[in-house]
């Protein structure tokens, strides 16, 4: 039995924003490039001084 083909959906103005932006910051769909990426932020150095919560005056 053959499946019935979906309609070819027209691309949303969301959509198009979504891939100029990634266009934008030189994302693409290169699996190495990604995890190179992916790697450069998960090793970035946080900045471990955090500044203590105020309290409010009475």
């Amino acid at each position: 039995m053959k499946r019935k083909r979906s309609p070819i959906r027209p691309v949303s103005d969301q959509h198009r924003r979504f891939i100029e932006t990634a266009r934008q910051l030189e994302a693409d769909e290169d699996k190495e490039r990604f995890e190179e990426k992916l790697r450069k932020i998960a090793s970035a150095k946080v900045n471990d001084r955090r500044e203590p919560k105020k309290k409010p005056k009475p």
